[in-house]
C-alpha cells in the first residue's frame, strides 16, 4: 500500500505501480469530517466517489476496494491550520459517532485511526498531539500522563462495534454502489441535503447502498 496527496492521487498510484490500495489523503478527509460537522455540502464528499471520468474509468465501483479512506491521522493538518483530532472541536465528542459510521458504511476501505473510537481530542502545532499514549505514557490523550485511556464501556467504541457487525453482515455496505438521496420535510416536497448560509448544515445525510447482480437485479439495499 502507499498513500498519496488527494484521491486522484491515490487511484493514479493504485492504477500505476499495480499495488493493491492507496490511501486517499487531503480532500477526502477534510470533505468527509466537514460534511458531519455540517460545514459543507455532503455532496462534495459523496462526488468523490463518481470521479470515475478524471480517472478514465467506466464505472465509480473502482473507488470501493482501491483507496483507504479516513479523516483522523497524524499528518492531516486541518483548514485552519495546526492539527486536531475531531472531537477536539465543540462539536466534535458528539457526531465522532456519526464520522466513524460514514466512514465505515461509505464506499472505500475504512480505517480507523486509533483514539478516534475514544474520541480523543488532542490539538496543537505539532504532530505529538495526535499522537498519545493510549496504554500509559508520559504523554497521554485528555491531558493525562501515565493513564490507561482505552475503554471497552466507551459508550462510542461500543456503537461502533455495533456498526462493524451490521457491516460484517451486509454485503451492500462493503461492496456495492452508494447514492446518495434526497430528503423531506412534508412527504412531498425533496431536496438533495445542501447546505444554506453562514452556518452549519443540520438535516440528515440520506443515502443507501445496493448491490446488484451482473444482470442488474437488485439483490440488497441498505438504506442509511
Amino acid at each position: 500500500m502507499a498513500d498519496a496527496s488527494d484521491f486522484i492521487g491515490a487511484v493514479f498510484v493504485e492504477g500505476t505501480t499495480g499495488l493493491d490500495a492507496a490511501l486517499g489523503l487531503d480532500h477526502l478527509q477534510d470533505k468527509l469530517e466537514s460534511s458531519v460537522k455540517g460545514w459543507t455540502d455532503p455532496n462534495e464528499y459523496f462526488s468523490l466517489f463518481a470521479n470515475s471520468i478524471q480517472v478514465e474509468k467506466e464505472s465509480h465501483a473502482w473507488f470501493r476496494g482501491n483507496v483507504v479512506t479516513s479523516y483522523d491521522d497524524h499528518d492531516h493538518a486541518q483548514r485552519w491550520h495546526g492539527k486536531r483530532h475531531f472531537a477536539a472541536d465543540p462539536e466534535g465528542p458528539t457526531l465522532e459517532l456519526a464520522a466513524l459510521a460514514l466512514n465505515a458504511t461509505t464506499l472505500g476501505i475504512p480505517c480507523i485511526y486509533y483514539g478516534s473510537e475514544q474520541c480523543f481530542d488532542g490539538s496543537g502545532d505539532n504532530d505529538r498531539y495526535l499522537r498519545e499514549a493510549m496504554f500509559g505514557g508520559r504523554f497521554g490523550p485528555f491531558r493525562s500522563k501515565d493513564r490507561q485511556c482505552f475503554s471497552r464501556n466507551n459508550p462510542t467504541y461500543k456503537a461502533l462495534a455495533r456498526i462493524l457487525a451490521i457491516r460484517g453482515q451486509d454485503f451492500a455496505l462493503s461492496r456495492g454502489r452508494q447514492y446518495l438521496r434526497p430528503i423531506s420535510e412534508d412527504r412531498d416536497s425533496f431536496w438533495y441535503p445542501q447546505r444554506i448560509g453562514a452556518g452549519r448544515m443540520t438535516s440528515i445525510i440520506a443515502w443507501s447502498r445496493i448491490m446488484s447482480d451482473p444482470g442488474g437485479r437488485m439483490r440488497d439495499q441498505h438504506r442509511l
